[in-house]
């Protein structure tokens, strides 16, 4: 986790997260978008497979730490990256192939 975290900050990866992700808080004690997607993304890296699985980290204060977050979001929260990815997925362009995701700089 700490090489992957290292790697994101090197990347600027938080600052890219800033600029696409779509900030609309519906309350003062929103989190912060960057935080959700960057508590998913460790969640992801650390072998979670299910939203429940990474809002299960919540519990190991060491994860947000390592990732620069306020806290791992919780599984309602994260529930909410749905209607992200449907928004994420209508902005690429239609293609016959499938899309992957390269992290190579």
């Amino acid at each position: 986790m700490m090489l992957w975290s290292h790697f994101l900050h090197q990347k600027r990866f938080r600052n890219e997260l800033a600029q696409v992700l779509p900030h609309d808080p519906g309350s003062p004690n929103a989190s912060v978008p960057t935080d959700i997607a960057l508590g998913f993304v460790g969640g992801v890296l650390c072998g979670a497979d299910k939203l429940f699985r990474v809002a299960w980290l919540q519990s190991d204060p060491a994860v947000a730490d390592e990732l620069g977050i306020e806290a791992v979001p919780s599984q309602s929260t994260l529930g909410r990256l749905a209607r992200l990815h449907g928004w994420a997925v209508g902005k690429l362009p239609p293609r016959k192939e499938v899309y992957t995701l390269d992290l190579a700089p």
